[in-house]
């Protein structure tokens, strides 16, 4: 309860990998478990998913109950967990496949000492480009390129009973931001809801979403052309909005400076 008090923490990493750079963690916790997602480098592309026992670290004294590592090479690009919100929650998993665009969403049963992975289903999102696509800035003298991160660079979340994912997309040789809500639970799941934000000369990227009790969704992003710097901008929508529906983009904070002096490179943002 107070961030400033004592804290518990674990270092981990694979047996099998203990010299690789376990990269990029995604975080998710839900009833029964919490849930980190990593990349190994190297070797590149090995995907691998830890599940912590959730009971034994909320209580009053922490510590480390059981452990679960699951390795996965099936996914082409990431295995990420589900952030739940709210009381009807749901440990829920999904793996990306990049190139085709398909989701598989998986739910963690068993016990929290022994957690099984079962498939629910696959869902298809838009298919993505090939790798991420430089995002532009001005730099010092000339404009720089900017890393405009994974397809999928947040955790999504689960809320009244369907999951919320914010993707960076593809939209006429630009980097856009879309939201998709699917209903992983449906036989087979199915997506119930998508929409995309994009700009004739803005590149926008890294987004991350919240859902709140009502239904209602904000989506955070970044932004930048070959004259703007990068911002911060924010987009939402009502639970009650028309089906596709969501607000245009709006600028939180307008960025100030050049992010790298040199064109040589792809600058890394947001990673």
């Amino acid at each position: 309860d107070d961030p400033l008090g004592d804290w518990f923490q674990v270092f981990f990493h694979d047996p099998l990998y203990g010299s690789s750079l376990h990269d990029f963690p995604m975080l998710g916790v839900g009833p029964n478990g919490i849930y980190i997602g990593v990349q190994l480098f190297p070797p590149g592309q090995k995907l691998l998913l830890w599940a912590f026992e959730k009971s034994p670290l909320t209580g009053s004294l922490p510590r480390l109950g059981a452990v679960t590592l699951w390795r996965n090479e099936i996914f082409d690009t990431q295995f990420v967990p589900i952030q739940s919100l709210g009381p009807l929650g749901a440990d829920l998993i999904v793996g990306l496949h990049e190139a085709s665009g398909l989701f598989q969403f998986h739910v963690v049963e068993g016990t929290p000492a022994l957690p099984v992975l079962r498939l629910l289903g696959v869902v298809q999102g838009p298919a993505a480009s090939s790798g991420p696509r430089p995002a532009p800035a001005p730099g010092i003298t000339r404009p720089v390129e900017l890393n405009s991160g994974f397809y999928l660079s947040s955790v999504p979340v689960y809320r009244n009973r369907t999951v919320w994912l914010a993707l960076r997309v593809d939209v006429n040789s630009r980097n856009a931001v879309r939201w998709m809500r699917v209903s992983p639970f449906s036989l087979p799941p199915r997506l119930v809801d998508a929409g995309t934000i994009a700009d004739p000369s803005m590149h926008y990227y890294f987004p991350s979403l919240s859902v709140n009790a009502d239904g209602d969704m904000v989506m955070a992003f970044n932004g930048s052309d070959f004259e703007t710097f990068v911002g911060a901008y924010y987009t939402g929508r009502r639970g009650s909005d028309p089906s596709g529906a969501s607000a245009p983009p709006t600028l939180l904070k307008a960025g100030e400076a050049a992010f790298g002096t040199s064109a040589a490179v792809t600058r890394r943002w947001g990673d």
